[in-house]
């Protein structure tokens, strides 16, 4: 019975949260510090796997809040984003498109939330500096 206990615990843990090992396998495969992953899910829902918020014309699905544009994407596989694993290394794979467009500095992280043609917007532009004040609040918190 405590094997049975034990191996529930383990699959009700997992699918309950994005856990650390999550952040560091999707890091390692995309070269991205599980650090920020973390952050970014911290400052997009509080690590929070069913967090679900509408927008005017989109949704925003799962701990990283990933978009519902990315959905033509992942095809089939959007299904599964909602799974706290699967969802940080979406996170991480939109991030990492980012840095190829803008090197591994701020702006991908602003890229990140609003998308690679923020710089050119100026009210987009702001939205992403402010996100990456965030961001950084975000990542003092984790790091203390």
């Amino acid at each position: 019975k405590i094997k049975l206990l034990f191996i529930i615990v383990i699959f009700i843990s997992k699918n309950i949260y994005a856990n650390d090992y999550c952040f560091e396998e999707a890091g390692l495969k995309y070269d991205i510090a599980p650090i920020l992953l973390q952050a970014i899910s911290k400052t997009e829902s509080n690590y929070n796997p069913r967090a679900i918020n509408y927008n005017s014309n989109s949704i925003d699905i799962c701990h990283m809040q990933i978009n519902s544009f990315w959905k033509v994407y992942l095809d089939s596989y959007w299904n599964y984003v909602l799974d706290p694993c699967y969802c940080t290394y979406v996170g991480a794979w939109i991030l990492k498109l980012c840095i190829d467009s803008y090197g591994y500095n701020w702006n991908a992280v602003g890229c990140y939330h609003r998308g690679k043609k923020f710089e050119n917007d100026s009210k987009k532009n702001i939205e992403a500096q402010t996100y990456i004040k965030k961001i950084k609040n975000s990542l003092k918190k984790i790091t203390k």
